[in-house]
């Protein structure tokens, strides 16, 4: 019995020691004093920065920007961040369909307008809704984890609105929002 409680603890052991490699522990990381190499110099320009209020309180923001990738290497947009508990999600109009996206890739001297009827950001929980001529702070994130600085200027409902009621937002995970119903347009 005592051979076999050993057998295990080893191959516990064994496992938890592969288990910890694969996920990027201790085992797989630089030394604390090693050097870092620096990251990857920005070559995307963003401007035209804008939030669009809901026409319902509560209800999702949209985020629209215009962005263009000025290097010769492709960059990848993985996120908009505008601050503590606020959630951006990626999503592009196709038809009578809003996609979600997981991120807008550029390649070399390529430029992306995000704009009603194309891609543009959700924007949820943003916990008091800003006043229209008024200006959010806010940061594109790229691959790697090189922040933009972006200033959102906020404008009122309709201010670049479009009809949603004839898509399919079915496949999209918006959270809770107040018995919506996406199926059937809104």
């Amino acid at each position: 019995m005592g051979r076999m409680i050993k057998a295990l603890a080893m191959m516990a052991g064994g496992l938890a020691l592969a288990g910890s490699a694969l996920s990027g522990s201790a085992f797989a990381q630089p030394r604390p004093d090693a050097p870092r190499p620096a990251p990857m110099r920005a070559t995307v320009q963003v401007n035209d920065g804008r939030l669009v209020l809901a026409a319902v309180p509560g209800r999702p923001m949209a985020a629209y920007f215009t962005a263009v990738n000025m290097g010769p290497r492709p960059v990848r947009i993985v996120g908009l961040d505008l601050g503590r508990g606020v959630r951006a999600q990626f999503h592009e109009t196709r038809g009578n369909a809003m996609l979600p996206l997981r991120d807008i890739m550029l390649m070399p001297r390529q430029k992306a307008e995000l704009r009603p009827g194309g891609m543009h950001v959700m924007v949820f929980g943003l916990r008091a809704a800003p006043r229209p001529g008024a200006s959010i702070p806010a940061s594109i994130v790229l691959e790697g984890g090189v922040r933009l600085p972006l200033t959102l200027r906020v404008t009122p409902p309709g201010g670049a609105m479009m009809d949603h009621s004839g898509m399919d937002h079915s496949g999209m995970d918006h959270g809770d929002m107040g018995g919506m119903d996406h199926h059937h347009g809104m």
